[in-house]
């Protein structure tokens, strides 16, 4: 079920599209038979919306050149949105406009407008001239309807280049893969950790090598069933894993058969691509990789990445939040399972190392850096902010040397003992 949500997350824009243009088959389907009966109903329908022969063949004909023009548009403009995410913020944010629901139903249905169109022109024929139709005055209503859908993307893209709209939906898109990664990571067991480091555990190697996206651990009991064992999860979701790497150390009484092996590997999904649905850290990634393009000698927007930073500092606070590791029991099962779903200080590191490295001869990115700490250290979790602290030491070690004017030192140093005045309160 989750490798299907998964397919469905990753094709969604696809899907969109095939839904509008299944539905404009449906119209076109429905106009024809209605076109193509003796209906009573259509003796009570207004005269207008009925059309001769001759008009419907007219409005068509229209349509299909209109709709064809106006989808090569559509589609240039994508391009050039594409092409603006690509230069001015990051390539990984491209798949980002190309899942929002307007362009893709903007496409779908210029798309299935056309095939309206066309199938409906073909099927009317010269020698009904005599008939009444109603294929005409639908794709009146269809390209009204389709001017409207137009009128919302072109809202949507002038919206979705400003560099404030991109920050904010990343953020947003940001903390809803936090939440759905770790509200429900299960409850800690204290008194179970002895279990866990006095067995004999065993590895269980991926099969495979890509990105870990997902880890199935309602299957993961399903398929141990009533076996009295520990499991320890070695890697995280998003890390990178070969083939020979463990996903999984086994320990209980018995290794289990090369059947059972395999389902537990199955349960573990692994992509040649990250997926930001699964993969919390990726979708964090994307305004790292902001803040490090608008930092570079060739774009050189400080306020940009000072925007980006602080919102980095939220999200990391969130992951901060919560408690880093934690021992899975399902109600009724003897089976114990061990994941650490966030490291701390890597986390810091994977986020601010190279904003620090790039952006640390900047007064003003590296206040920002300091402040977006503290965020960190005030939304964190008691026992995670020694690792907050911890970094931020080293932080200002790295770049305490860069600024030699007792001035801009003091810009920096007045924002960290604003942190350590606090911690000590």
């Amino acid at each position: 079920m989750l490798r299907l949500k998964m397919y469905f997350a990753e094709n969604k824009s696809w899907i969109a599209i095939l839904k509008y243009i299944l539905i404009s088959l449906v119209i076109s389907a429905a106009a024809i038979i209605i076109d193509a009966g003796d209906f009573t109903f259509k003796e009570y329908l207004p005269g207008f919306m009925m059309t001769s022969m001759e008009l419907s063949r007219t409005i068509l004909t229209t349509l299909v050149g209109s709709l064809l023009t106006i989808t090569t548009f559509t589609f240039s403009t994508i391009l050039t949105v594409l092409n603006i995410y690509t230069s001015n913020f990051t390539p990984r944010i491209v798949s980002n406009f190309l899942r929002d629901k307007i362009p893709m139903k903007v496409m779908g249905m210029y798309i299935g407008g056309f095939l309206y169109s066309i199938i409906n022109l073909t099927v009317l024929k010269e020698e009904q001239t005599e008939k009444l139709f109603i294929s005409g005055m639908v794709g009146v209503v269809y390209a009204i309807v389709a001017l409207g859908y137009f009128i919302s993307f072109v809202a949507k893209v002038s919206r979705s280049i400003q560099t404030g709209n991109v920050i904010a939906r990343l953020t947003e898109e940001a903390e809803d893969s936090i939440r759905a990664a770790l509200d429900d990571i299960g409850d800690d067991f204290d008194g179970m950790t002895r279990s866990v480091s006095t067995r004999e555990m065993r590895d269980i190697e991926s099969g495979e090598s890509g990105y870990l996206e997902a880890i199935e651990m309602e299957h993961i009991f399903e398929i141990m069933g009533e076996e009295d064992a520990v499991l320890e999860i070695p890697c995280r979701i998003g890390q990178y894993v070969s083939k020979t790497a463990p996903v999984l150390r086994y320990g209980g009484t018995a290794f289990p058969d090369e059947e059972t092996v395999k389902k537990l590997r199955h349960c573990f999904v692994i992509q040649s691509k990250k997926e930001v649905e699964t993969d919390y850290h990726f979708a964090v990634t994307k305004l790292v990789e902001i803040v490090l393009r608008a930092i570079s000698p060739g774009v050189n927007d400080p306020n940009t990445a000072i925007a980006a930073i602080h919102k980095i500092g939220e999200l990391v606070g969130l992951i901060a939040s919560y408690e880093m590791e934690k021992m899975i029991r399902k109600e009724g099962s003897p089976l114990l399972v061990k994941y650490r779903y966030v490291d701390l200080t890597e986390e810091l590191h994977l986020d601010y190392e190279q904003v620090v490295h790039y952006g640390k001869s900047d007064i003003s990115v590296m206040r920002a850096v300091f402040q977006s700490l503290q965020t960190v250290y005030d939304m964190a979790a008691p026992g995670n902010r020694a690792a907050v602290e911890t970094f931020e030491q080293y932080v200002y070690d790295c770049v305490c040397d860069e600024f030699n004017h007792p001035v801009n030192l003091k810009k920096i140093t007045d924002f960290r003992l604003e942190r350590v005045h606090e911690s000590e309160v």
